[in-house]
Formats: C-alpha cells, structure tokens, sequence
C-alpha cells in the first residue's frame, strides 16, 4: 500500500501509512523501495516523510543496483538528491550495469542542476571534517564533471564547470 500511495504523489496517503506503522524500507518485487520510487518521481515532499520515518538511505534495488541518489540524479531532481546528500546517503555507490555513480550517471544525461546544487552543497560545508571531506570529494567532482562534459561532448555543462573559478585548494594537482 505504501507503495501505491508514493507512486501516485499522494502525500496524505503516504502519511497515514506511515504514521500506522508501514515499513518505509519493505522494498517491492523490482527491489525498488518506496524511497527510491519518491527520489525518481521527484516528489520531495514524500522523500522527506520517508527520510524523517528512517527509511534506509542506501538500500540498493537488486536489478540494477540502483539508490534513491541513483533516481534523483538521473531525474535531474536537485532538490531529492541534495536532500539525500543532507540526510546522510553515500554518493559514491556504483549500479550494477556500468559501475557508475549518481553523479556519473547525471553527467551521462547532460543535466547540470543536480551537479550544481551537489557543488554548491560541498562547498557550503562547516564543520572542520566535514569540510576536509567535502575538499576531497569536491576535487573529485569538479574534475570528472568537467572531464565528463568535454569527453561526452556536452558543451553546456562543460563551459558551466570551466567558467566558474574552483577554489585554489580544490585543483587537483
């Protein structure tokens, strides 16, 4: 049933459900949680309810390996996937099929707003580890996005990445 009511957007339904005791993490036959279903139909509201009542960031669908940030990136759903990243989901994954990331696979689809808001989240970081964490990640990111763009021929995101300064310490050298 929860299933149904997040594949249908409904809020309330999902709610009720929820607040009865459904289990946010009981994935169905495709392995597809009703967390992943919220992060691919870019439903943020339902994505947060499912965060708030625990349901497990990173559970992996068992076709392809897919994670709700697997979904929202490759929906180009900014705000489900930096919800994601808040709550706590680890962005380096790999699916199945080719061994990509979230973020590869957002770079694959030519999409620039989920990569925008992923660069601006790491950079907007405060805590001291977190910010060493998100110096790393950041070099990471920066340099495959713009690898990505030009080897994949996406001129957009490749004039975004090249045209914004990276900040000295994350050049990668």
């Amino acid at each position: 049933a929860l299933h149904q009511a997040v594949g249908n957007s409904q809020e309330a339904a999902t709610q009720l459900l929820l607040d009865r005791g459904a289990d946010p993490n009981l994935a169905g036959s495709n392995g597809c949680t009703p967390l992943m279903a919220a992060a691919t139909l870019d439903s943020l509201p339902l994505l947060r309810m499912l965060i708030e009542a625990k349901a497990e960031l990173n559970a992996v669908d068992s076709e392809v390996g897919w994670t709700a940030f697997h979904g929202a990136c490759t929906e180009g759903s900014a705000e489900c996937a930096e919800a994601l990243v808040r709550a706590g989901c680890d962005t380096s994954l790999r699916e199945k099929l080719n061994g990509k990331t979230a973020r590869d696979m957002d770079q694959d689809n030519g999409t620039t707003a989920v990569l925008e808001r992923l660069v601006a989240l790491e950079q907007h970081r405060s805590s001291p580890a977190e910010e060493e964490q998100s110096k790393v990640g950041a070099k990471e990111f920066m340099s495959s996005a713009l690898m990505g763009a030009v080897v994949y021929g996406q001129e957009a995101a490749a004039k975004l990445r090249s045209r914004r300064p990276c900040p000295p310490e994350l050049v990668l050298r």
